[in-house]
């Protein structure tokens, strides 16, 4: 089976952008054979969409409509894990959150981030308190949003869960923010888990922050297999999905023109 992260610039949007940006590298990815295809964190508004529209609210799932996104997923015959802002009208709040959309344009998976920051980007958001691992077809996958994946309780909570796969959408940048490079963070998750974990990271330079080193990463047993920094671009790798192995020694690199 074939994987690919969207290594994207996203973080400063507009939503209408990242959504075409999204789509176009969709499509590119089913091309190239991806089966699965997953996303960075807050990909479909921007990181910093909050900060930067007094309004923001609109632009939330289900405020803004994603059926072009379902319908693409469907076209495609891919899943694809999208991160979003989103409101949830049962609670009445908003949540940084992935979906997981199927082949069939249906969402069978959601998470919300569970940390974060409560000022800033992520002030507009409320946290998310479980880990709710999800089954497609014969994997259970868990989700930890950038720095959920900091945490050993949420790693120990996938190890409960049994979880066979662990995916990382981040938007981190690569420093040292007081406990190590976020690289050890991810390389402890998988050996508490005991699953392989994927980093699907954004890239590019902003005013607010700089995600040029940003990595994204295939961690199996606590090692980095596969790694990529830098420029933009679709990273695809083989996946042995019934054993749970890594098949490619490195990321086939699409750049974006």
């Amino acid at each position: 089976m074939k994987i690919a992260f969207l290594h994207l610039k996203l973080s400063r949007g507009p939503v209408a952008d990242n959504a075409v940006k999204i789509a176009d590298n969709l499509r590119r990815a089913a091309r190239a054979g991806a089966g699965w295809v997953v996303t960075p964190e807050t990909a479909l508004q921007g990181y910093f969409f909050a900060l930067n529209d007094a309004h923001f609210e609109r632009n939330l799932v289900p405020n803004y409509k994603i059926d072009d996104m379902l319908a693409l997923s469907r076209e495609l015959g891919v899943l694809t894990f999208l991160c979003c802002g989103e409101y949830n009208p049962a609670t009445g709040k908003s949540y940084n959150s992935c979906l997981a959309i199927s082949p069939a344009g249906e969402i069978v998976g959601r998470q919300y981030k569970m940390t974060g920051h409560d000022v800033g980007a992520e002030a507009w958001s409320q946290k998310g308190s479980t880990l709710a691992a999800f089954y497609y077809e014969r994997q259970k996958i868990g989700i930890l949003i950038c720095s959920d994946s900091w945490y050993d309780k949420n790693a120990e909570a996938a190890k409960a869960q049994a979880v066979d796969l662990v995916i990382v959408p981040a938007a981190w940048q690569d420093f040292d923010c007081g406990g190590g490079l976020p690289e050890k963070a991810w390389q402890r998750c998988s050996l508490i888990s005991g699953a392989p974990v994927w980093v699907c990271n954004q890239t590019g330079k902003t005013p607010t922050m700089d995600l040029g080193t940003a990595k994204s990463a295939v961690v199996v047993n606590g090692m980095t297999r596969l790694a990529y920094n830098g420029k933009e671009a679709i990273l695809l790798f083989e996946w042995d999905e019934a054993a749970g192995k890594l098949l490619s020694e490195s990321f086939e690199v699409l750049p974006l023109a």
